[in-house]
């Protein structure tokens, strides 16, 4: 009877294949390992990626199939054959971005949701047309001007020295005003840390007092990223004689 049992498991033994897979999970734009990435087997046996975005799996039978999923990233199935190392890359899933605001209702809402009328300055057009300072950069909305350091939007009440100004600014929602004058310094602001600038034209009393009489300028600031990124803005004058014949526009020299 022992006999018969040790054949009847030898004679079963090459119908089940074990083995062990080894693999690592991707980045498919930049080459960056994932970490935390759950790998799936269809035999039942399931994996996690480590600091490396290398995983281990065991699995009972071959050809099995690798679901592999993580958040923000598409999920990827992949077949198996045989036992080995596996090289699994997901990709980053396209999606339409809709333009978002939140001076508007003091809440999130897709820019075609708002029943005001609102500009949105990025910031590539500051970089792109060297602007230095927020008042110059909200100088290109239409309908919007600045003038000894006043705003005024369609021509409203933006004026009022020593008396508060009649355009808020919100810097991430909070009033960035001086609390002498009511007034805007304007070389106070980080504009190379604004991610966007929202400004509202019309009166928004309503919802942030009368500091908003004329409109609004909102000012969202830019989310830290996971690489370091260094900007440097460089400016030149002629104040004397330049070397290049070029640069002088003048016949005598006005210094002296």
């Amino acid at each position: 009877m022992r006999k018969i049992l040790f054949i009847l498991c030898l004679g079963v033994l090459p119908f089940f294949s074990f083995g062990q897979l080894t693999g690592v999970v991707t980045d498919l734009n930049s080459g960056e390992a994932i970490i935390g990435a759950k790998v799936f087997a269809s035999d039942g046996n399931k994996a996690i990626t480590n600091f490396d975005g290398e995983f281990t799996l065991k699995t009972t039978s071959f050809p099995v199939t690798l679901v592999t999923k993580m958040l923000q990233y598409n999920t990827d199935s992949t077949v198996v054959d045989s036992p080995g190392k596996v090289k699994i890359k997901l990709g980053e899933p396209v999606t339409d971005l809709q333009m978002v605001v939140v001076s508007a209702g003091r809440r999130k809402q897709a820019i075609e949701e708002v029943p005001v009328s609102i500009e949105i300055i990025k910031p590539e057009l500051i970089d792109n047309k060297g602007i230095t300072s927020l008042d110059q950069a909200i100088e290109q909305t239409p309908g919007v001007s600045t003038f000894d350091g006043q705003v005024s939007i369609r021509g409203g009440s933006g004026f009022s020295y020593g008396a508060g100004s009649r355009v808020l600014l919100l810097w991430n929602g909070m009033p960035l005003l001086s609390a002498y004058a009511g007034d805007t310094q304007w070389n106070a602001i980080p504009i190379e840390q604004a991610a966007q600038i929202e400004v509202m034209k019309g009166a928004s009393s309503v919802l942030y007092g009368s500091g908003a009489l004329n409109g609004i300028i909102a000012i969202r600031e830019r989310e830290p990223g996971a690489t370091p990124v260094t900007k440097l803005k460089v400016q030149y004058g002629v104040y004397d004689n330049p070397r290049r014949a070029s640069l002088k526009w003048w016949d005598t020299n006005p210094m002296t």
